[in-house]
Formats: structure tokens, sequence, C-alpha cells
């Protein structure tokens, strides 16, 4: 069972496919083996990038993040905004961002 008690999810639109795709290049450069690492410490249990399919004519991502509890959500803001906003202050995107508390889910035994 998951131990995530708090979960974040942002969309971010792109002017373009292109802009969209550069930012998703981005990521293995920002999150290195040692900065996930950083991450691990500080609490992130889970994060997950995806691409929304089903919005016709919009260059959308949908980012989840999974934390053990506040303290780890604390945590980590302070590690994006050292790691993740200094790499991506140049891209022109609309971010929205909803933070939600773990009330309720259920899981298949597939997932790892």
């Amino acid at each position: 069972m998951s131990t995530s008690k708090l979960i974040n999810y942002t969309t971010r639109d792109f002017l373009s496919e292109n802009e969209l795709e550069l930012y998703l290049s981005k990521q293995d450069e920002i999150y290195t083996p040692g900065v996930i690492e950083e991450f691990k410490k500080s609490g992130l249990l889970r994060r997950v990038v995806t691409k929304i399919w089903n919005k016709e004519g919009v260059a959308r991502l949908g980012i989840i993040f999974e934390y053990k509890d506040e303290k780890a959500f604390l945590a980590c803001q302070k590690l994006l905004d050292k790691h993740h906003a200094p790499a991506t202050k140049n891209f022109v995107n609309k971010v929205h961002g909803s933070r939600g508390i773990v009330l309720h889910e259920f899981y298949s035994e597939d997932f790892n």
C-alpha cells in the first residue's frame, strides 16, 4: 500500500509541442541520480511526468509528486527551487498546481 500522505498534481501548458519536448529533454539533466537521492531522503516517494493526450491542440504535461508527509513536501519545495527552477526559468508556460491529502485509495496487485 502507498505511504503517500500528500500529493501535488501540476499541469504545465506550453506554447508549442517543441517547447514541451525541450522541457522534457531537460528532465534527465535536472534529475540526476544524486538529485533524485536528495529528493528521496527528503521524503519524496514518487514523481511521474505525463503527457496529456486527450486535449487536442494543447501542449500539456501533468506532473505528480507523492510525498511522505507535509514535512517532506516543504523540504522538497526547497529542492525544486534549488534544482528545477533555475534550469527551467526561461520556459514560457502556464503552471496550475493542486495539492491534496490522501483520503481514499486502492491499487492493483500489479502496481509496484
